[in-house]
C-alpha cells in the first residue's frame, strides 16, 4: 500500500507501525510478567548497564543539540547582521544548553563533581555536533532551517512529556524496593501519590523509561540522511540501528532494575508517536508528498 511507503522527515510510516507494534508488544507483556522479568533480569551494578546509562541519551542530545548548528547553516550566509548574530547564538548556546542537560541527566550517576559531569555532557554533545556539521555543512538553508525548527520543537516536547508522565506515574524502581521488608511493587497503572512518604520522586521515575524514549528519538537521524543523495538510499539503516540501539539501551536498564518491561515499552512507544505526529507537521506538505511519491516510482522502476 502506498500509504504505508510514504516517509515524513525520512521517517518511512511502516517503520513507525512497526516498531509501535513492538513496543506496545513490550507494555501487553510487561502487564502481566513485569516482577518476573524485573527478579530474572536484576544484575546490581551491572558494568554493561552503567555503560549504557551514560550512552542511551547520547544520539538523542546531541540530535537535539544539532538543530542549532542547523539553523546556523540556515542563516549564515543571511545579510541581515541580526540574523547572523541568532545564527551564532543558536549554535553554541543550544548544544550548550543540550549538553549540559545530558551531562546532569547521565554523567552526574558516574561520578560525584556536577562540574566535571556537566563538562563531559557538553564536550560529547560538541564533538558530535562538530563531526554532523562538517558532514552537512553545504546543505541548502531552506532544508537545513526545517530540519533544525523540527528537531529543536519535537525535543522540547520530548523533554515535557517525559518529566511530566515520570512524576505523574510515581512507580517505584525495581532496584529500590528490590531489598525492603514491604513490598512496594506497583503495576504502571497504579497511581499511589502515598508512596511519596517512603520514596523521593527519584525514586519513583521508574515510568516511562525516558532512556528508551530518547533512544528511540534517535530515529530522527533518518531525516540527516537525507541531506546526502549517497547516503539517502540508506536511510533504512539509520532506522534499524535506532532500533537496535533502542532495544539494547531498554535491556540495559531492565537489567539494573531502574526500569520494568512495560516501562521500557511505554518510553518507545510515546517517543515514536511524538517523533511521528510532529515529522508530519512539519514535513506533510504538497511539495513533500510529490516527493514521496516520485520515490515510490522510481523504486517500482
Amino acid at each position: 500500500m502506498r500509504i504505508l511507503r510514504k516517509e515524513f522527515a525520512g521517517i518511512k510510516v511502516y517503520w513507525i507501525i512497526i516498531v509501535l507494534v513492538l513496543s506496545i508488544f513490550a507494555i501487553t507483556m510487561g502487564s502481566k510478567f513485569d516482577r518476573e522479568l524485573a527478579h530474572a533480569l536484576f544484575q546490581e551494578n551491572s558494568k554493561f548497564s552503567n555503560i549504557f546509562a551514560i550512552l542511551g541519551k547520547a544520539p538523542a542530545y546531541s540530535l537535539f543539540g544539532f538543530s542549532g548548528v542547523l539553523y546556523f547553516i540556515s542563516e549564515k550566509n543571511c545579510p541581515k547582521s541580526w540574523r547572523k548574530i541568532l545564527a551564532y547564538v543558536a549554535c553554541f548556546l543550544i548544544p550548550i544548553g543540550f549538553g549540559a542537560l545530558y551531562g546532569y541527566d547521565d554523567f552526574i550517576g558516574a561520578m560525584d563533581n556536577k562540574i566535571l559531569a556537566i563538562f563531559l555532557g557538553i564536550l560529547t554533545v560538541a564533538l558530535v555536533d562538530v563531526g554532523l556539521f562538517f558532514l552537512f555543512k553545504d546543505v541548502k538553508y531552506d532544508i537545513a532551517l526545517k530540519a533544525a525548527l523540527f528537531i529543536f520543537f519535537t525535543g522540547v516536547v520530548l523533554f515535557l512529556a517525559f518529566f511530566g508522565l515520570k512524576y505523574a506515574g510515581l512507580r517505584p524502581r525495581f532496584k529500590y524496593i528490590v531489598s525492603m521488608d514491604v513490598d512496594y511493587y506497583k503495576n504502571w497503572w497504579d497511581f499511589d501519590r502515598s508512596l511519596l512518604e517512603s520514596f523521593t520522586y527519584e525514586d519513583l521515575s521508574s515510568l516511562p523509561s525516558g532512556h528508551a524514549g530518547f533512544a528511540a528519538a534517535s530515529i530522527m537521524f533518518a531525516l540527516l540522511s537525507t541531506f546526502n543523495e549517497k547516503t539517502k538510499k540508506f536511510s533504512w539503516i539509520f532506522a534499524l540501528v535506532s532500533l537496535v540501539f533502542t532495544l539494547v539501551v531498554g535491556f540495559s536498564r531492565m537489567l539494573d532494575g531502574s526500569h520494568y518491561l512495560s516501562d521500557v515499552g511505554w518510553g518507545m512507544t510515546i517517543s515514536y508517536i511524538i517523533v511521528f505526529v510532529f515529522a508530519v507537521c512539519f514535513y506533510s506538505s504538497k511539495e513533500n508528498e510529490g516527493e514521496s511519491e516520485d520515490a515510490i516510482e522510481n523504486e517500482k522502476e
